[in-house]
């Protein structure tokens, strides 16, 4: 009678910020290594136990319509919030610096697809600070770029009128005015990418449906009805000795 449950884990170790950050690419010995601290692992618990992570995976595989709940009833909204939190848990692993996400859920893969959509949604949340990153080094380029193509716009309009050094330096400052605003279209393009191959998880294997369920585990359920027959059985003892005295 009781519901069957199958279980999901993931296991991943999160890098060091400083390890993918722009700004320490080209330091040669930056002091720090490769995977994060305790201060880090630390803010992926707080990533982990958001509501902002609830709401979100309540809605990306509608947790209302799973576990029963109407939006429209009173606590509505607590009840799928605590029924998430019951079934998802992520905690550190023995290993230091390492954490793992647990799923349960009555199907296995939608347990499995839940675990991985945890990870990818804290790795979203790791890499929105190296977008802004690299979004002023780009703004700071880009603010460069402009400049000089202003001055040299300007040195083709001062040329104009000399007659003398339009047919060499025009043509070379047309070429610098090209180059600059091809390489501006550059590296838009290269932090893009960067901004793509950024890894900030290290993932030991992805979650995959569960072949066998983790609740409830049958020893339990036989011990459980192994001690609620011995005490129905002691209730009737005790009921049909009771009826015994009062005849006798």
């Amino acid at each position: 009678m009781l519901p069957v449950y199958y279980k999901s884990v993931v296991i991943f170790y999160p890098f060091d910020p400083r390890s993918y950050d722009p700004r320490f690419a080209l330091v040669k010995n930056p002091g720090f290594g490769i995977y994060a601290g305790e201060q880090e692992v630390e803010r992926i618990l707080a990533v982990g136990e958001s509501r902002e992570l609830a709401f979100y995976m309540i809605e990306k595989f509608n947790l209302y319509q799973r576990y029963n709940i109407k939006k429209s009833e009173a606590k509505a909204e607590k009840r799928v919030f605590d029924e998430f939190m019951s079934q998802v848990t992520i905690k550190k692993t023995p290993l230091a610096g390492g954490l793992e996400v647990i799923v349960f859920d009555k199907d296995a893969k939608i347990a499995a697809d839940m675990a991985n959509e945890i990870i990818k949604f804290i790795d979203k949340k790791n890499r929105e600070p190296i977008s802004i990153i690299n979004n002023q080094i780009l703004r700071g380029y880009l603010k460069s770029q402009e400049e000089k193509v202003k001055d040299i716009q300007k040195l083709i309009e001062n040329l104009k009128p000399n007659q003398n050094y339009t047919a060499f330096n025009t043509d070379f400052l047309a070429n610098e005015y090209i180059y600059n605003y091809t390489k501006l279209s550059d590296v838009q393009q290269e932090l893009k990418v960067l901004d793509e191959k950024i890894e900030t998880l290290y993932i030991l294997e992805p979650a995959k449906p569960a072949l066998d369920k983790a609740k409830p585990l049958k020893s339990i359920v036989i011990l459980v009805g192994v001690m609620s027959s011995m005490i129905i059985i002691f209730i009737i003892i005790s009921i049909a000795e009771s009826f015994s005295k009062r005849e006798g």
